[in-house]
């Protein structure tokens, strides 16, 4: 399915949940958001059409979605985002986990040069 149709097919599903998507300038990339009790997907209207499409179907992989009809081909892209998020996510937690074994590790090597170190009369 052609980008151009994925993003219509990501908005019919919007609007089937009863969000408003709207598309703003601005430095921002988009995403799902609640102003005023209206629930909204903002997307930056200057970003190429692959990029809308994927801040619109990530916003939706956010929400509930089992008991709504979704054309295959859209829901197959959602999924397809919703994959690539976990996997950042985990990727990131990864990283969390390294960066903290490598500042424990360092403290304790300082800690054990400071213990070794000569000590002053």
């Amino acid at each position: 399915m052609k980008a151009e149709a994925l993003l219509e097919g990501l908005r019919e599903l919007a609007r089937q949940l009863d969000l408003n998507v709207r598309f703003e300038t601005g430095k921002f990339t988009g995403g799902y958001c609640i102003l005023n009790e209206d629930r909204l997907i903002v997307i930056n209207k200057r970003l190429p059409v692959e990029v809308k499409v994927a801040v619109l179907a990530k916003s939706l992989a956010t929400l509930p979605l089992d008991d709504v009809f979704i054309q295959p081909a859209v829901r197959d892209y959602i999924e397809e985002e919703r994959a690539k998020e976990k996997m950042h996510r985990v990727q990131r937690e990864r990283d969390a986990v390294r960066r903290e074994r490598r500042d424990s590790d360092e403290t304790a090597q300082e800690q054990e040069t400071d213990h070794n170190a000569p000590m002053a009369a």
